[in-house]
């Protein structure tokens, strides 16, 4: 191949690269805004349980509004389920949640928002035990006049909860 092929192809791959870093999910949440008033007290999973016969957790986040005004439930990170027997990641980057996403917010978020994130079912704890879920909730997270920053930054809490799981 010659130099000057080589390099409209090294350029061209660049273009594309960049590209699809810009338009393909470049930005993330992350637990940095320190303006989140007693709101991140309340900040919680208020249920969680497995869909019957279905390697498939439901879990529900509440976030309360602050003197901001309404908050919900935007992102989620750190998320693990587990006991002395099974334990299983779902994320361990944060990841917009709520059809939320950098710059959009939808008009149609919900508080307190429910999800449903399926998994391994060799994974499933057995019925009659406990499990703990670890999560990290986002809220109120910024986004600068359609500017995509690479970092969004959002109010955040750590939150645990141990469940029975019944089937």
């Amino acid at each position: 191949m010659n130099q000057k092929r080589f390099i409209i192809l090294l350029t061209l791959l660049i273009f594309f690269l960049i590209h699809v870093d810009k338009t393909h999910g470049s930005c993330y949440p992350i637990g940095v805004r320190k303006d989140c008033d007693k709101e991140w007290d309340g900040a919680n999973i208020i249920d969680a349980s497995w869909v019957p016969g279905a390697p498939i957790l439901n879990i529900t986040t509440y976030v309360p509004d602050g003197g901001n005004g309404p908050n919900y439930p935007e992102a989620f990170g750190h998320f693990t389920f587990g006991n002395d027997q099974v334990k299983h990641r779902f994320l361990k980057k944060p990841i917009f949640v709520n059809d939320h996403h950098c710059t959009y917010t939808s008009p149609d978020e919900k508080n307190p928002y429910v999800s449903y994130w399926p998994h391994d079912g060799s994974l499933r704890p057995a019925p009659g035990t406990w499990v703990g879920i670890w999560l990290a909730i986002y809220w109120r997270c910024n986004r600068l006049d359609g500017h995509i920053p690479k970092k969004v930054q959002c109010c955040h809490k750590n939150v645990f909860k141990n469940i029975y799981v019944n089937q």
